[in-house]
């Protein structure tokens, strides 16, 4: 299945440059470019994105272990669509050690019947089956296509170079070419895809995609070059510790380690470009990626990052709430154990902490309160450790992966602790006031945090609140 990646543009909730930066006309990328170019000299800049497999890897670099280098002629094949009944968009070109330029897709009827038969892995497919050098793909209707393959099916896809384009390159290739793009538009529009054609326009493509490798007994560590070698072994030594501590944090529960994948990046913007993620860290079923920070090579991060894997293999994918709320716990005890319980005071006292309810069901990462949600869910995971023992926890956790239909049938919470989140979050919030001043009901929260009446019934009288301030 392809899906487009939506990068969202929420400023302070996500590190790192916008993917405008990495494709504005004047951004020059010092680990890949593109060119259209004809042999007298000329030469126009492309910019791009690489499609990104489910590993987290651009296509072509066969997981970070092979550049891209690509100099070839192009062929513009229209919608690249090949099928049984008899389409074929190649025709009897040869596109062997070419690289071919496609739509994926087109407002005329012909394409709009083909496409749900041929997806766009299928056409890459036959791209690569017809031995071409690379693939650009460009969208007539979505400005721009930036894709990635998330779904483990996707491994079969042949390690061919594929980029994506604006229609206004691929308009540019077309020029270069002698082809007049509002032409060729008009014409597939009223009479179906278009004739294959060879252009005299050449495409010039670098990606440097051979990263350092490192071996480790619980590691495969890619680092981007430019790296020190020093630091990249520091980076491994701080990994490795992280896996006997969270081993050790998590033996209640039986886990084990299986060895794992770990890709550090310099800094935010090639991570973005490689990755398709905008962050300093990214952990998924494909590995940990994160950027490089000379200043802090930190075992709470590496702790932080690794709960995610250690938790996602053991005990499968949870809410986001409980994702972080582990990962913070784990880099809290292996730092500073008040650190999260301490974060949240501060929002308490600034009127900033919303309920529990309301954070239980956000994107942590990705959400507007994202700043209050990391140490709330930390700080509420490790009182449910302490109190009721990490096998309650797993079970919540668990549960909490069912649709919203089962959870709303059934409370996980109430499934799990036998009591419901509100009355969690009353003796969170007075465990809290105990650790705080020996008071009990210091942690009442007030009317500006958006609780409803019903729900400030259900916790402690606000009486003592002032103590706060």
């Amino acid at each position: 299945m392809l899906i487009v990646l939506i990068l969202a543009a929420s400023a302070g909730y996500a590190q790192g440059p916008l993917v405008s930066y990495l494709l504005a006309s004047d951004t020059q990328l010092s680990w890949a470019s593109c060119h259209v170019f004809l042999k007298g000299g000329s030469r126009h800049r492309i910019p791009f994105l690489p499609v990104v497999s489910y590993k987290r890897a651009p296509l072509g670099t066969a997981k970070y272990t092979r550049d891209v280098r690509i100099d070839a002629p192009l062929v513009f094949v229209g919608n690249g669509i090949v099928t049984e009944g008899g389409a074929n968009a190649y025709g009897t070109l040869n596109v062997a050690d070419q690289a071919v330029l496609l739509a994926l897709d087109f407002p005329d009827g012909a394409s709009s019947a083909l496409q749900p038969q041929v997806s766009v892995p299928d056409r890459i497919r036959t791209a690569a089956s017809r031995k071409a050098a690379a693939v650009v793909l460009f969208s007539m209707q979505e400005e721009p296509p930036f894709l990635f393959f998330s779904e483990k099916e996707m491994e079969g896809i042949p390690e061919i170079p594929v980029v994506t384009i604006s229609r206004r390159s691929a308009e540019i290739i077309l020029a270069a070419a002698g082809i007049g793009a509002d032409q060729v538009f008009e014409k597939w529009r009223s009479q179906g895809n278009v004739a294959p054609e060879s252009l005299i326009a050449r495409l010039d493509l670098r990606i440097d995609g051979t990263f350092v490798t490192l071996d480790r007994p619980n590691f495969t560590f890619m680092f981007e070059k430019g790296i020190e070698a020093a630091r990249t072994n520091e980076l491994a030594a701080v990994n490795e510790e992280s896996v006997r501590f969270v081993v050790d944090l998590f033996k209640d529960a039986s886990v084990s380690w299986r060895k794992s994948f770990v890709t550090y990046f310099r800094d935010y913007d090639s991570k973005l470009f490689y990755t398709h993620h905008r962050g300093k860290g990214l952990a998924s079923e494909a590995g940990v990626f994160n950027v490089f920070d000379p200043s802090t090579i930190s075992l709470g991060l590496a702790v932080h990052e690794n709960t995610h894997t250690l938790l996602s293999d053991e005990w499968g994918g949870s809410s986001s709430f409980l994702d972080e709320g582990l990962a913070r716990y784990a880099e809290a005890m292996a730092t500073a154990p008040d650190r999260d319980h301490q974060k949240t005071v501060e929002h308490i006292q600034a009127s900033q902490l919303p309920s529990l309810g309301q954070l239980t069901g956000i994107d942590v990462g990705g959400d507007p309160q994202t700043e209050v949600a990391y140490p709330t869910a930390g700080s509420f995971v490790a009182y449910l450790i302490t109190r009721y023992g990490l096998a309650t926890v797993k079970r919540v956790y668990e549960l909490e992966t069912r649709d919203g239909d089962a959870k709303a049938r059934a409370s996980s919470w109430t499934t799990a602790f036998d009591k419901s989140l509100d009355l969690l979050e009353r003796e969170w919030l007075n465990w809290l006031g105990q650790r705080k001043s020996g008071s009990p009901l210091l942690f009442a929260p007030i009317r500006s945090l958006g609780r409803s009446p019903t729900e400030l019934e259900a916790l402690p009288s606000p009486a003592t609140r002032a103590a706060l301030n």
